[in-house]
Formats: C-alpha cells, structure tokens, sequence
C-alpha cells in the first residue's frame, strides 16, 4: 500500500466513523431547536396570533481547540400568517445550512421545512427535505384530522406513508402562530407532542421555563425566558423571545445558535477544520487498556456521568419505544427515585461476564432465544428507507450473488456465503465519503457512496431482498486513527443458529469485539441514542 493510500484509508476511516453522529447532530438541531412546527399543545390565545410576517436568522458555532466559537452554519425561521384554500392560517418556514470540514473535506448538510396550518380546523400542509452530496430526502403530504398521508421521495422513486398520529400532536385549540415553542412563564413547564419528520414516528418533550434574561442579540436588548427542553434524556437549553421564536440555543452535542443579522447569517464561513470540538464533545476515550482494531475480546464496565446505571439486558425489546414515544420520566420507574436506567441489548458476543461488567467477543451471537415468528418478519420487512423489496434492489443482489457463485440453500452455511457475497460487493462498491443525509437504500445504490450509514443501510436492504432476516445495530466502534471510541451503525444477520455481526463500512466480514451495541433499529431508533451522547465512560480491563 503506497504513502498515499494509506493517508486515504485514514481518512476515510475516521470520516466514516465520525459522520454518522454529525447528520444526527443537524437533524437533532432542526427538530429539537428550529423542528418545533410540528409540535402541539401550544398554550396561546387568539390575542397571540401574529398579524405580520417575523423572520430570525441564527449562526450555528461549535467549540474551537482555542476555547474560541467557529461557525459552522446558520438557520433561517419565518412565520407568517397565510390563507389556503380559503382557509385562515399561518405557515412557518425553517431552513438549517451546516458545513463542516471533517477531516480535510468540507461536507455540507442543508435541511428545509415548511408546515400551514389551518387557524381552526385540524388541517396542516407538510414539507420537509434534507440534501447532501447530491442525495436528497423529501417527506411532503397532508395532516387531516389524525391522519397523515404523505409521500416521500428518494433515489427516484416516491413511497407512499399513511400514518395515524396521536391526540394532540400537532393541534390544540389555543394554537396560535409561535409554532417553536410554548409560552411558558418562569416555573411553569408542559409536555408537548411533537411528530418527527425525522424519524417518522411521535415522541414527546419536557419544557420547563427557567428564568427570564435580557440578551444582547444582533446589536439589539431582546427579553427572552430561557427554557430547558428534554427530549429522549437529550437537554437543550433554548431562550424564546415574546414572538415564540428561539433567539439563542445550546445543544450538549456543542452546537450554538445565536439571534443574528441576515448579513452576519450568511458571512463566509471559511474553509478551517471547525469540528474538533464537537469530535471531542462525543469521542468516547476508555480508561485502562488500549483497544486496537480486530481485537477478538473486550471486557470493559459501562458508567455514565450523570450517574444513570448501564444495564445490560437480553430482553431490552420492552424498551424499545419507551424513550421515544413517553415524556422524560423525573425518576427510575422502578425504584421510585434516582435517575432511569440505560439500557443496552445482551447476546452471546455481547454478554454479562459478572460484577456489572461487559465481555464483548467477536464472532456469532448465538440467540439467547430464537427470535419470534413477528420478529423475523421485521428484520426481512421493508420500509421507506430500507426498500428491500424494490425491484431495484431485488435485482441488484440477485445479481451479487450469481456472480459470486453462491450457491443455493437455507442452511446456516448457505446463508453466511450470501451474507459475506453481499457483504464483499457493498464494501467494494461504495466509494467511502461522508455523507450528511437521512441514508435510503435506493438512493445509495444509485449514488454508490457515503459511511456507515450508507453501508449499513444498503446492505440490510439487500440482505433482506433474498431472504436473510436482517437487523441495524447501532452503537460504538473503536477508531486506531482517532484513539477513541465512536458512533456506528453496521448489520447483524440471522443464520438460522446465530446472529451473525459483520461490518460493510470497515470490510469486516465478522466484527470484531470493539463494536459495543447500544440498541438495535433503523433511523426512527437514533433519537435513543441521545442520552449516551457525551455521557458514556467506559474503563477496559482487558483485551485480547
């Protein structure tokens, strides 16, 4: 290997390794702070409805290595009130621009949306988009009542979604036009629903009014009563001003927003590395021994900073959704007090070796039971994002393994020559860059590049398309380039016997035992992974 490709291999390691939590961090910034369109149990009054457009914009900074701000960004958010279809009504606008140079490669992530909605009747009009490297996301349709019916378009092709949404989730009779945030007065708090277009699914947030300050924003004294809004275990602290609009933000993920000129908005943001900060912000550095890439046991003891225990637990499907679609708990619903447990999944390659700590080993996972007739028919089910029955896909893996001369069968061996077949092809095919988008199976196969996103979804679709029951694991690996562990996402197959963990993004047909696994899912999953974010210890006693 030349000078050259080696310097290419580490970049493209570290890259790929990286960006997986830098689109969570945009998509978490346009839902958290400027996403709140989409929220419900606004508490205004028909005095509150604003008569004239109000525009903000904002700079997005992140922590430098001087201790200094470097802007990575800037967001847009306009409400005004407009008439549809006769209909009275506001739309509100919001527009998310970051560029972030990881690693010698400046990488760019725009995020726009727009919702109308109907003054008094339960009607909204969505749009919602995410563009990066020339991928695109479209999510656009209608809100009737409880129901949603919308298309979303990747990788040309459209597929419908019809999902029925939960009481209150984007109306309440007081609704005004501060779609951000409710009006709240210091020591007041509320839960509010939101629907995510990120993910797709309902969730909830805590927001508690804190105080009320005077800023210095953009040359001008803005009252504002700052808010701590929890989301999944995920805090952002977010000051509103009297309009309803977030006028500053902060994010644990280390991103800043801060009321601006248009003109201060859109500055050149210069061509400097700007993601150091955040890259130690969410680097997770172990104590004790050193790991190493293609280590075959880790034995490590998990601790957060916030003092939430880290269980681990073979049965952790009951707590799939809890975090995602319940309002933050104040304290652990089993003991009564104390903050809730974390919790992360227990198999045969990721167990329980005693005194709380962890043995992670690489190779199969036998079951510690067989999985449910319901539950290997999710891991070979389809959706928007995993097209797995698409005739796209269908025929491209077909082809894959007739040109590796798989042969036929559905023994645990036949089954692994397809998994590695398919595992090979998408290691091979997709040309390694960062990627900042929402990945969709059709979109990467026609584009042929991205991280381990990217792989991990494409090869799960593909997977899925010949009969493999497929699973997303998502969690950490470990990365030799950048001394730490960081946020991954790679496949696990079903043999019939044995779960089999293998890894298309670093061309690992087994996984080796630096993949420690937070939870087990598609993107409607990562909002679960905001309580681990910059929280995590983890102390190594040994590896082999």
């Amino acid at each position: 290997m030349t000078p050259e490709s080696r310097r290419r291999r580490r970049f493209l390691i570290g890259s790929f390794i990286a960006v997986f939590w830098l689109v969570m961090t945009g998509l978490l910034v346009y839902r958290d702070v400027l996403g709140g369109s989409l929220r419900g149990e606004v508490v205004l009054g028909e005095t509150s409805w604003i008569e004239e457009p109000v525009e903000t914009w904002l700079t997005i900074t992140t922590p430098a290595s001087d201790e200094s701000e470097r802007r990575v960004g800037w967001a847009r958010v306009r409400q005004a009130p407009e008439t549809l279809d006769q209909m009275e009504g506001a739309r509100m606008d919001a527009e998310v621009h970051l560029q972030l140079n990881l690693l010698g490669r400046s990488t760019e992530l725009d995020m726009e949306g727009s919702v109308w909605r109907a003054r008094r009747q339960r009607r909204a009009e969505i749009d919602f988009r995410v563009a990066s490297g020339g991928a695109e996301f479209v999510l656009k349709g209608s809100i009737l009542g409880d129901r949603l019916r919308a298309q979303i378009q990747s990788g040309g092709d459209s597929t419908p979604l019809d999902l029925r949404l939960p009481d209150n989730a984007l109306f309440s009779t007081g609704f005004g036009t501060a779609f951000s945030f409710p009006r709240l007065e210091p020591g007041e708090q509320t839960v509010v629903q939101t629907f995510d277009p990120m993910t797709l699914r309902p969730t909830r947030s805590r927001v508690r009014a804190v105080s009320e300050e005077t800023l210095d924003l953009a040359g001008e004294r803005v009252r504002a009563v700052r808010l701590r809004v929890q989301t999944a275990g995920f805090e952002t602290t977010a000051w509103i001003d009297d309009n309803g609009q977030v006028v500053r933000a902060e994010t644990p993920l280390g991103l800043h927003l801060r009321m601006a000129t248009r003109e201060q908005a859109l500055a050149p943001l210069g061509s400097e590395p700007n993601v150091g900060g955040l890259l130690r912000i969410t680097a997770v550095r172990p104590t004790g021994e050193r790991p190493f890439r293609g280590a075959v046991e880790l034995v490590a003891s998990l601790r957060s900073q916030d003092g939430r225990p880290v269980v681990a637990d073979s049965s952790m499907d009951r707590e799939a959704f809890t975090l995602l679609t319940e309002a933050p708990a104040e304290s652990d619903s089993t003991s009564g007090n104390g903050p809730p447990s974390l919790y992360i999944p227990a198999d045969y390659r990721q167990r329980v070796a005693g005194d709380g700590r962890i043995q992670l080993l690489a190779g199969d996972a036998p079951a510690v039971s067989e999985p449910t007739s319901a539950q290997l028919s999710d891991y070979l089910g389809a959706d928007p994002f995993i097209a797995s029955a698409h005739p796209r896909i269908v025929a491209r893996a077909s082809a894959i393994l007739t040109e590796a001369r798989v042969p036929d069968g559905d023994s645990p061996a036949a089954r692994r020559a397809r998994a590695n077949a398919l595992h090979d092809w998408t290691y091979r095919a997709i040309d390694k860059v960062p990627v900042l988008s929402l990945p969709s199976a059709l979109e990467i196969l026609e584009n042929r590049r991205g991280d381990c996103n990217e792989h991990t979804i494409l090869y799960t679709a593909l997977a899925r398309s010949v009969g493999l029951p497929t699973r997303v694991a998502i969690g950490l690996v470990w990365s030799d380039e950048l001394a730490g562990f960081y946020y991954h996402a790679w496949p696990e197959v079903w043999l019939g016997d044995a779960w089999l963990a293998l890894d298309p993004t670093l061309g690992q047909r087994v996984a080796d035992a630096t993949h420690l696994k937070l939870l087990e899912g598609g993107i409607e999953r990562w909002p679960q992974l905001l309580p681990f974010l910059g929280n995590l210890e983890i102390e190594l006693h040994s590896v082999k």
